[in-house]
């Protein structure tokens, strides 16, 4: 990647919605010649999906929670449990193993009441685990954008 590509990531990370023109003439080149360069980086996998960012409040998901897992089972097996269980569950927007083996799970929810439905089931699927949250009380700072060079 060269100074022009981290350019169109930039341009691109910041409002996708921008025409394919503007985007050529803000990085100095042909609107051919910048679709061919997003089309590499998407084949290369550094842009691997695109997406509109929705107001989750308005949208009535605007609670969110972070859960975390501390088990002493660090088994592939548990992984994969915990794979499939935030898979098949849409309040789940992210699951992250972190540091000390244990993982935190992103919820987004329409309330905390609506925090006990999924208490249940990952006690259910995970009995041996302790399960605590945390909610967000305020949003100091949200962003999809990935720092570039």
């Amino acid at each position: 990647m060269d100074a022009i590509d981290i350019r169109i990531l930039g341009l691109i990370q910041e409002d996708d919605s921008r025409p394919l023109a503007e985007v050529a003439r803000i990085a100095g080149l042909s609107r051919t010649g910048c679709w061919h360069r997003i089309r590499r980086m998407e084949a290369e996998g550094v842009i691997h999906r695109r997406v509109a960012l929705l107001d989750a409040a308005r949208l009535g998901k605007g609670t969110t929670a972070f859960v975390t897992l501390k088990t002493q089972d660090k088994s592939d097996a548990l992984l994969e449990r915990l794979r499939r269980a935030a898979a098949a569950m849409p309040q789940a927007v992210e699951l992250h193993r972190v540091t000390g083996g244990d993982y935190l799970l992103k919820l987004r929810l329409p309330g905390v009441d609506a925090y006990d439905e999924v208490f249940r089931s990952l006690a259910a699927l995970l009995p041996d685990c302790h399960i605590s949250a945390t909610f967000s009380m305020d949003v100091i700072k949200d962003t999809t954008a990935i720092p570039l060079p």
